[in-house]
């Protein structure tokens, strides 16, 4: 790829960042964005892929990270380090320029619900702009056609909708009279009556508890599907998931021990909710606690508590936020094809 195009594929995650209304933006919500906005995989390992998005973005001067001799501010459990916050450079006040423009309704109103004081996001007036003069009778597009036809740049409206500013102001797709096409996942259905489904983080343990459930006995329960996450895209694709199985309202959910495996599972479950419930599998993930971890950078207590909120009070949450803390991670592979099976006939009263 040339230096013009990889500038131009990072072009849709530095609009994200810049679109957040916030000063400061977590690292979860930028692990978010920057799986949104799919700039392609220079590197197989996507927090090396993260970590040099962000220093590009620094670098020209979009982002400032906090100091890397605060140690504090920093998640070191593996290389490379991340930080826990971002802060996008504005070049000032984004309502200078727009301060005396009277708003389409849709806009004012979102205006109003945010309250006094709002950070109004790069590309409202061109939005603006469209809402008086074409939305009127506007046929229904996918939000990427509407995008160019609105911006000329077809990521541009996913960026803008995502941003805190519409979501808390209550502007949505339907507004723009658009609609979201959701990316599918991979998946293996069984019982289409079933109210439940499974979820694995990653590709052999998703095998593994396919073969498992095809082959139980009649008569025996069995999920409505068993879907494979295929680790940070499981955030996208899980949002095709009420349409493609609308009887499943709640999906069990594992993944690697880690924290990057945990952020997916809190993300989805923001995703999903409160159309499905999303639970850990927490059978599966007290075996894989008894297993031999892997040794890495210690994580704040702190993070290592917000991480652990997937599970549900009690001692498995406080193991996971423990084993987090010391510095230990544990693949979701450590618990083998037999353990799950196993797993599977004693959960789903086999």
């Amino acid at each position: 790829m040339t230096a013009t195009a990889s500038s131009e594929a990072y072009g849709a995650f530095d609009r994200a960042l810049a679109a957040e209304a916030q000063g400061t933006i977590p690292i979860e919500r930028v692990w978010r964005l920057f799986e949104e906005s799919r700039p392609p995989p220079g590197d197989p390992d996507r927090r090396r892929d993260l970590a040099s998005a962000l220093e590009r973005a620094a670098a020209a001067g979009a982002i400032r990270l906090p100091s890397p001799a605060n140690r504090k501010l920093w998640a070191r459990e593996r290389e490379p380090p991340l930080p826990v916050w971002v802060r996008p450079v504005r070049p000032g006040p984004a309502r200078a320029t727009g301060a005396k423009r009277v708003w389409h309704p849709t806009i004012a109103a979102a205006v109003a619900r945010i309250g006094p004081g709002v950070r109004l996001p790069a590309g409202l007036d061109a939005l603006d702009d469209w809402l008086k003069s074409a939305a009127h009778g506007a046929a229904p597009l996918p939000v990427r056609e509407r995008s160019y036809e609105i911006f000329g740049d077809e990521k541009r409206l996913e960026v803008l909708l995502g941003s805190r500013f519409c979501v808390e102001g209550g502007l949505s797709a339907d507004d723009l009279r658009c609609y979201r096409v959701m990316e599918p996942f991979v998946m293996k259905g069984f019982d289409p009556s079933a109210a439940d489904a499974i979820a694995l983080e990653n590709l052999a343990t998703y095998d593994s508890v396919v073969r498992t459930v095809a082959t139980r006995p009649q008569g025996m329960t069995t999920p409505a599907a068993v879907i494979f996450g295929s680790g940070n895209q499981f955030v996208r694709t899980c949002e095709s998931l009420p349409a493609r199985l609308p009887q499943v309202r709640r999906l069990i959910y594992f993944g690697d021990l880690d924290p990057e495996g945990l952020m997916i599972a809190l993300n989805v479950r923001r995703a999903l909710a409160p159309r499905v419930a999303v639970v850990p599998w927490a059978s599966a993930y007290d075996v894989l606690l008894a297993r031999r971890a892997t040794p890495v950078e210690p994580l704040d207590p702190r993070r290592a508590e917000a991480l652990s909120r997937f599970f549900d009070d009690g001692p498995l949450r406080a193991r996971v936020a423990e084993t987090l803390a010391r510095g230990a991670r544990i693949p979701q592979e450590a618990v083998s094809r037999v353990e799950l099976e196993r797993l599977l006939a004693r959960d789903r009263n086999g």
